[in-house]
């Protein structure tokens, strides 16, 4: 629905912006009509819309509408004439945001105003020579926008568009890509010259299949023809034999880990590298990266796994084949990435299971996916909230649930392991 008052800071949840700031001067002026616009603001409605913007007292305030997180307050001089950007202040917190380059902010805000604001074409000032790269950054910058696509809009422009990616059950929701294209869709399907119901090349078998009414489920997945079940009796018993401070190092490593992956705005090939570099740091092997090509694609899958979306078998076995070609490694990535929804696995918790460890099946991707199945129903015991909360409590801090399941197995296998 059109919105017919400008936008107010009270219409979101917005964080104020950090002391850790850089202030910068800017001339650029704008008539009276399009400085109405601007003081008009953004208040988004859908995931695709990436900012919310007011004005308030002088300057225009820019958050980013995910995280509410405010990287420029742009400030005017007003004139009989309409008013001049003059100055900016911006977000120079590392936590909240990585670029410290003054210039390329200038041309960002510029942007911005042009694209969100006065909903006029503007070319998107990338760094990257990659013009793949340039449209993932400008669909994580402005999203629909940069399709002319704006909240509250009377017009639909998604009915010049032809494509029928948006009803696919493989598409991931919020992102550019999907389960064949993880980074972003081809042009010809995208705009939809091209119905994706025969082969596309590098589609890897993915085909246009119409979404129902139900999200994509992971569970149930079989191994062997078999659902790996978790003896949750015997993890209930466990839970309170276990020494959970027993590795310190551990612990601080852990959220440590955690917090990285959930500051970042998007997760990058850049990302995905230091990422993996230091899951090794928990592996007693050296971290070998294959594939140098697929880098952005597993970082795609990454970002979707983090928006809580479930990857199928052959989307885990590329990033498993780019990570070392081990799947402990990677199901600890994943769960850096995602701790609620994808578990460690590794030999020790193997053998809590089975009785003995077996290569073979600990590094089988079908299995991995049976075991996360498992370890979600295993959770959903209301028997098992007394011993999340006691694992907590131990522990000194959260950690959620599937993490307090594959604590308790593995340190259970490993006290065992040393009798």
């Amino acid at each position: 629905m059109p919105r017919h008052r400008p936008a107010r800071p009270t219409d979101w949840k917005i964080k104020p912006l950090p002391d850790e700031r850089a202030t910068i001067e800017l001339n650029r002026d704008f008539s009276t009509d399009e400085f109405e616009q601007i003081r008009f603001g953004v208040v988004p409605e859908e995931m695709e819309d990436k900012w919310f913007i007011y004005w308030e007292d002088g300057a225009l305030y820019f958050h980013r509408s995910w995280t509410g997180i405010c990287l420029y307050v742009v400030r005017f001089s007003c004139n009989e004439d309409g008013a001049t950007m003059i100055s900016a202040d911006i977000n120079r917190d590392r936590g909240e945001y990585k670029n410290t380059d003054d210039s390329h902010d200038a041309k960002m805000i510029t942007y911005l105003i042009d694209v969100l604001l006065l909903r006029k074409p503007a070319a998107f000032p990338s760094k990257s020579p990659s013009k793949t790269r340039a449209a993932l950054e400008q669909w994580s910058l402005v999203g629909q926008a940069g399709l002319g696509i704006h909240p509250g809009d009377k017009r639909e422009p998604r009915a010049l568009i032809k494509s029928r990616c948006h009803l696919c059950k493989h598409k991931f929701r919020g992102l550019p890509g999907c389960m064949a294209f993880p980074v972003h869709l081809p042009h010809d399907l995208a705009i939809g010259d091209v119905m994706h119901e025969a082969p596309f090349p590098g589609d890897r078998g993915y085909r246009f299949e119409k979404k129902g009414d139900a999200p994509r489920e992971l569970c149930p997945h079989l191994y062997k023809g078999k659902q790996v079940t978790i003896p949750l009796d015997r993890v209930l018993k466990d839970a309170y034999e276990c020494d959970y401070n027993a590795e310190p190092s551990v612990n601080a490593s852990y959220k440590e880990f955690l917090r990285y992956f959930e500051r970042l705005e998007k997760i990058t090939a850049h990302e995905f590298v230091i990422g993996a570099s230091f899951t090794y740091s928990w592996m007693p092997t050296t971290l070998t990266l294959r594939h140098r090509d697929q880098f952005e694609n597993v970082a795609a899958y990454l970002e979707a796994v983090r928006m809580g979306i479930d990857l199928d078998c052959d989307s885990l076995s590329l990033i498993n084949t780019v990570v070392n070609n081990s799947m402990v490694g990677t199901s600890k990535l994943l769960h850096f990435v995602s701790p609620k929804t994808y578990p460690i696995i590794d030999s020790r918790i193997d053998t809590y299971l089975d009785g003995k460890h077996s290569a073979a099946r600990l590094y089988n991707v079908d299995h991995y996916m049976s075991y996360t199945c498992g370890c979600r129903r295993a959770v959903e015991d209301e028997r098992f909230e007394t011993v999340h909360r006691y694992v907590n409590k131990s522990l000194g801090y959260d950690v959620t649930a599937l993490r307090a399941l594959e604590l308790v197995m593995f340190l259970t296998a490993k006290a065992q392991g040393r009798k």
